[in-house]
């Protein structure tokens, strides 16, 4: 529908399912796997006297006898902290050599800034000093990667919200002729490629006392499941495992006994990273003659040298106020087209077509 649908955050998300101030739907902090109703109650309670700046701001004017260590630890997970500034979520779970993490740190630090209160409060009548307590330090860790941090999400809200693990193979999904998962039905008699990431693998031993597989395979409009017999499932086994990112060529065919009904069949299995490398012959680049000035060839031909690879590179250098073109092909330097070279050529506006 359009509708962008943001992660949950603490100093914005209600107890279920929301709409913001913007129109966007903001996901309901009870509805991460660990959270429960009554500490969420309890930070939207609190929240009415101020968002909070930080997760020690949080611990030390939340209830922590409701809002436990694995409520704090499922809502870090799932990116209820990431409004906090100059934080990351590595950052939560990592621990120093006291072996004692983040999160526990901060509710530490909340109990001793919740007893110091109580403590100043009852200064005022019995003349005992107050006490100034320093926050604790913020470990420097490096942020996990991509499929961790949403492995790691799904694991407690059920979905990929702040990102995809497919998110990095866009290119293969435009320009190798990938078919929508949602769309394999059309394609009954007929080869296609899908792509996608493997959520479940089963391994099951035949009649024949013969190894077979059943795995789901997800991409971005659906999943479906594939079933892998024998010969072909011992080929391509160690490819099939959860998590891993397949390319897969095959055809709708009809199932064994069946006059109507149609599966996936597998003629062949590329691990998706290396599909570029495996399948791209060459890269068509399109420039404006009036990009070629104020030394932008060199830059140009500069960045090429560091993503020499095994690709034919072609060139098409268009004038538009002539209608001329010149189409050539570079005979001494052949390029890898990896997401760095793309974002590189997105940003000199240089349009690429892979072959």
């Amino acid at each position: 529908m359009g509708i962008q649908v943001l992660g949950p955050d603490v100093n914005e998300s209600q107890l279920d399912f929301s709409v913001n101030k913007k129109g966007e739907i903001r996901f309901g902090l009870g509805a991460i796997k660990g959270v429960g109703a009554s500490a969420v109650e309890a930070i939207i309670l609190e929240r009415e006297n101020g968002i909070f700046n930080s997760i020690f701001d949080l611990t030390k004017r939340v209830n922590l006898r409701t809002v436990s260590k694995k409520t704090l630890e499922a809502m870090a997970l799932a990116g209820a902290f990431d409004c906090f500034e100059n934080t990351h979520r590595a950052q939560y779970f990592s621990s120093s050599n006291d072996e004692i993490n983040l999160i526990e740190k901060a509710i530490r630090f909340g109990n001793t800034a919740q007893n110091n209160d109580a403590a100043n409060q009852q200064s005022l009548f019995g003349g005992t000093s107050t006490v100034t307590l320093s926050e604790p330090v913020i470990p420097s860790v490096e942020q996990w990667s991509l499929m961790e941090k949403l492995h790691r999400e799904k694991e407690v809200i059920g979905m990929y919200l702040s990102g995809h693990p497919l998110d990095n193979f866009k290119i293969e999904f435009n320009n190798f002729n990938v078919t929508p998962i949602s769309n394999i039905e059309e394609y009954k008699n007929r080869e296609l490629n899908i792509a996608g990431i493997v959520t479940d693998v089963f391994e099951k031993i035949g009649k024949n006392n013969k190894a077979y597989a059943t795995f789901t395979i997800e991409d971005y409009s659906s999943n479906t499941k594939i079933t892998m017999w024998s010969e072909d499932y011992l080929r391509f086994k160690h490819l099939i495992t959860q998590g891993q990112m397949l390319f897969i060529k095959g055809a709708m065919k009809l199932r064994y006994n069946s006059e109507d009904q149609f599966e996936f069949k597998v003629n062949q299995i590329i691990l998706l990273p290396e599909v570029r490398e495996k399948l791209l012959n060459q890269v068509t680049l399109t420039l404006s003659t009036s990009k070629l000035k104020n030394g932008f060839l060199n830059e140009f031909q500069k960045i090429l040298q560091n993503f020499k690879g095994s690709a034919v590179l072609k060139l098409n250098i268009k004038d538009e106020e002539q209608k001329l073109g010149i189409k050539a092909v570079a005979t001494k330097i052949k390029i890898n087209l990896d997401n760095e070279l793309v974002k590189k050529l997105e940003e000199m506006e240089i349009e690429y077509k892979l072959n």
